[in-house]
């Protein structure tokens, strides 16, 4: 019943390079945009290198034909002024430049079919715009399409923290194995945006046989399984997703395949056959069993690679694909591109580094050149080598195993810390993980360690610590290692606990100190054997929070030195 009223509004900014036009002064709104392409020709000349703010930089294009484009997202609708294309090469380049807000409807802001010679073209402007498209339609002498740099100033708050930078709370989802439709997680939509899950992960969707990994082993991989819904039900989903302001992430796989699918048995039979077909060298066959990867299979007469096998059989029914092939590689292409081109804001990989003669030259050929190009959220499930996946092919989201792990190695560092009431050894997992990762442009993922039994107060501590400590926080709806459903558990709370818990998943996103993506500060306490205090930031260190935490069972006094902190005593915590 109070009267609307504000007893302060501040606003806050930054720093960017800017030019004068009319006494006014214009922003680079596109300074490390997120941005998507046609093609790169490797991954020192990516799209983002068009917005790096380097002039030594440039995003070149795969290949020499014709067209390529460039799309710069300026994350929100900005009052575009002034654009300036600087080419890589001179020539007499045809293009065109256009505007859009919704990534579908484009608007036509400079028409330049007929040809501009030289390296640099300027156009001034005066239109609302969240997406920037360059599409270069032809060059006199054949150069390779490519943007030094594409500058786009204007007025505006563009966002350069991507998704999975600045919002957290992701609910995976395992719909063939527990047998949930398409409908009904749309249906649930409104409920988890107010939970405060922004992310939906649905992992194995494609038709397949549910018993072995959720369903990982495909038997169609361009098919929503019949047991779940169509793909009309699937591009029903991913826009009830959209229009919620929400994230829609594809969990798939490009490793292994169930053994009744029709194209492994067309690959068995024309094996025993001698028939030549590219079923047959998609998989790996061999009349020896070189070790206990290999399976006798009485349909083919032979031996084929499971890299996930073992002597059950079980796993063994889960035949790996053969990257040594090219025709392989190119239907991993295919796959890829058929999911992405629906839409998904990201495709998670499941256990890339051990694919059947895997290379990195292949990685790029096949993988990172049909994800990257599109701006979209990568995983590498599982990648040990964090610095080849992140460094050399850029990929965004890495599992946070200095924290937890999982199926037989089942472990929770911080329930751990908790228990002992000592968190010393936290802090030096997180600076040569999470730390680490995050300075090589990556964030880790972390759940609430649900196989480990614990106390609702034991779980909500351990929420609090992820999310302070700066990580996606997923919260499986399910698992394929065991029979609990964490979101079931969870159900089961008693009301204040379940608050408790929505209102730790609500933060993370309604304070941009404790995004993901930002640095974290150690800062010390007066007992960092029993307590732990950091400062964190969001991606750009606008935004921060103090972290204190207490590993005791009982109330503690903690005082912290917050000298050359940049936190001012006079602030009121939230």
């Amino acid at each position: 019943g109070y009267w609307a009223h504000s007893c302060e509004f501040r606003v806050f900014g930054t720093e960017k390079d800017v030019v004068s036009l009319g006494g006014r002064e214009l922003e680079d709104l596109a300074f490390n945009a997120l941005a998507a392409t046609s093609s790169f020709c490797d991954n020192n000349h990516t799209q983002k290198k068009a917005f790096d703010g380097d002039n030594t930089t440039f995003w070149y294009a795969d290949n020499n034909a014709y067209p390529q484009w460039l799309c710069a997202d300026l994350g929100l609708p900005c009052d575009v002024r002034n654009i300036k294309q600087t080419f890589v090469e001179k020539d007499v380049w045809s293009f065109i430049i256009e505007g859009s807000n919704d990534n579908k409807k484009w608007d036509l802001l400079a028409d330049c079919r007929s040809g501009i010679a030289g390296t640099e073209y300027v156009k001034e402007l005066n239109g609302v715009y969240r997406y920037i498209k360059l599409t270069i339609l032809d060059a006199k002498s054949k150069s390779r399409a490519g943007s030094r740099s594409l500058v786009i100033k204007g007025f505006g708050s563009p966002r350069n923290a991507t998704w999975w930078e600045e919002t957290s709370g992701m609910t995976r989802y395992y719909p063939k194995y527990y047998r949930q439709t398409l409908n009904s997680i749309k249906d649930s939509l409104d409920i988890l945006q107010a939970q405060g899950y922004r992310n939906i992960e649905l992992s194995a969707i494609y038709e397949g046989d549910p018993s072995v990994w959720g369903g990982l082993g495909a038997t169609n991989n361009y098919a929503i399984d019949p047991s779940i819904g169509t793909l009309e039900d699937f591009e029903d989903l991913l826009r009830e997703v959209h229009a919620r302001d929400m994230r829609l992430t594809f969990f798939g796989n490009v490793g292994y395949c169930w053994y009744k699918a029709p194209f492994f048995e067309k690959a068995c039979d024309d094996q025993r056959n001698g028939v030549y077909s590219k079923e047959r060298n998609w998989f790996h066959f061999s009349d020896k069993k070189l070790n206990d990867n290999w399976f006798w299979s009485d349909r083919a007469q032979a031996y084929y690679y499971s890299c996930w096998g073992n002597s059950d059989g079980a796993e063994g029914r889960i035949p790996s694909y053969n990257f040594n092939n090219w025709e392989w590689q190119e239907e991993c292409r295919n796959y890829l591109d058929f999911w992405a081109d629906k839409g998904v804001d990201g495709i998670l990989l499941d256990a890339p580094e051990v694919y059947d003669g895997i290379t990195d030259d292949i990685i790029n050929e096949s993988i990172i050149k049909v994800l990257n190009r599109r701006g979209i959220l990568t995983n590498a499930e599982g990648a040990s080598n964090i610095e080849k996946w992140i460094s050399r092919f850029d990929f965004k989201l890495i599992q946070g195993f200095d924290m937890y792990g999982w199926g037989g190695g089942k472990r929770s560092e911080v329930l751990n810390a908790r228990r002992n009431q000592n968190p010393c050894e936290l802090n030096g997992k997180l600076k040569s993980y999470r730390d680490r990762i995050v300075a090589l442009g990556a964030t880790t993922i972390t759940p609430p360690m649900w196989e480990i039994p614990a106390t609702n107060e034991e779980r909500l501590f351990e929420l609090a610590y992820l999310i302070s400590m700066g990580t996606v926080v997923i919260n499986h709806y399910g698992d394929h290692h065991s029979d609990y459903i964490a979101q079931l558990i969870l159900d089961k709370w008693p009301q204040k606990d379940q608050k408790k818990f929505y209102d730790l998943i609500r933060l993370q996103n309604g304070y941009n100190g404790l995004a993901p993506m930002g640095q974290r500060t150690c800062i010390p306490s007066n007992d960092d054997s029993k307590y732990t205090v950091f400062k964190r930031s969001n991606k750009d260190g606008k935004v921060s929070a103090l972290v204190i935490m207490n590993f005791q069972n009982s109330t503690e006094t903690i005082s912290v030195n917050l000298k050359n902190t940049g936190i001012l005593l006079g602030q009121t915590p939230l």
